[in-house]
């Protein structure tokens, strides 16, 4: 467990600047187009990346920042073989747990806990 704890506050390092600098690229398109980004994207800032690790696992990392600054995402990690080794998500559909809507999956898309941190 502690490896996959160190493995996530590396990978989050790593994801946060790339997430600034995607952040400071919007801000150029916004001032190059005028107007904001948002009213350019219907709304939303979106970041889709996909990372080959040196394992050979594979790190999947969907953002969605929208205008009244609410945000949605999933950070799924993969083994080689495509099987699921965690995806933290705040997708809403999980009710019952006490970190609504932030939770994990683990091993399996239906095993799913309670999630401490978000990214």
């Amino acid at each position: 467990m502690l490896i996959y704890k160190l493995i996530k506050e590396q990978l989050i390092l790593m994801l946060s600047s790339r997430i600034s600098r995607y952040d400071s690229e919007i801000k150029i398109l916004e001032k190059k187009h005028g107007g904001t980004y948002e009213d350019l994207a219907h709304q939303t800032k979106t970041k889709e990346e996909n990372f080959d690790l040196e394992d050979r696992s594979k790190l999947h990392v969907k953002e969605y920042r929208f205008r009244d600054q609410s945000r949605k995402y999933s950070y799924h990690w993969e083994d080689s073989d495509g099987n699921l080794i965690i995806r933290w998500d705040n997708a809403e559909h999980w009710k019952n747990l006490p970190t609504i809507p932030h939770h994990k999956h683990t091993s399996s898309l239906r095993n799913v806990s309670p999630s401490e941190s978000s990214p």
